[in-house]
């Protein structure tokens, strides 16, 4: 199987994260903490009914995100980082190959 240009196998991200739960200290950077909250800081309203993160990782950001919110979906395309001891562990179930569905009433956004 190739891969495209600039592409790392999902294998590679398996091993990573099995080595560190947080192999780019997402939770402790000084220079992640400030574009989350930069991030955060571009909301325009302090509350949003719904928001989706793709790409969430372990979740540092989703769990900020989720207090600002009424429904809060996540979404990676290797859900394993967010399974282990993830910042959202508990408060995200995790779903395989789907986003799934934070906290609130409701169903999660379908997709395919």
């Amino acid at each position: 199987m190739t891969h495209p240009t600039g592409s790392l196998p999902a294998a590679y991200f398996e091993a990573l994260y099995a080595a560190d739960p947080d192999p780019w200290r997402f939770r402790d950077s000084a220079y992640e903490a400030g574009k989350y909250a930069a991030t955060l800081a571009a909301l325009e309203r302090p509350r949003y009914g719904r928001v989706l993160e793709v790409g969430c990782s372990i979740g540092v950001l989703t769990k900020q995100l989720a207090g600002r919110c009424d429904r809060c979906w996540r979404s990676t395309a290797r859900p394993a980082p967010s399974r282990r001891r993830g910042a959202i562990a508990g408060l995200c179930p995790a779903s395989p190959w789907r986003s799934a569905r934070c906290r609130g009433s409701g169903r999660a956004p379908a997709t395919t």
